[in-house]
């Protein structure tokens, strides 16, 4: 079966030094909560680090508290926007 590319756009890092990432084409906003950087961490240095089984549903917003839920890496492959 073929996995559903989900493409992401690195949005920043928040006052927990959770990565936010923001899918392309809704407000749904992913984060790792176990993988931390601190302020001013460079988008590569982010993406470099970060794959699909770090990310969790983090919410509808970049202030929102993680939600949890795991992405499924057997259903999505992450992309990365350009």
């Amino acid at each position: 079966m073929a996995k559903d590319r989900l493409v992401i756009e690195f949005v920043g890092i928040d006052d927990w030094n959770r990565p936010i990432f923001k899918h392309n084409k809704s407000n749904v906003h992913l984060c790792s909560t176990e993988i931390l950087f601190p302020w001013g961490t460079s988008e590569k240095e982010v993406k470099n680090k970060i794959n699909e089984t770090d990310l969790v549903y983090h919410g509808m917003h970049f202030d929102s508290e993680p939600n949890g839920g795991l992405v499924n890496p057997e259903k999505f492959r992450i992309a990365w926007s350009d």
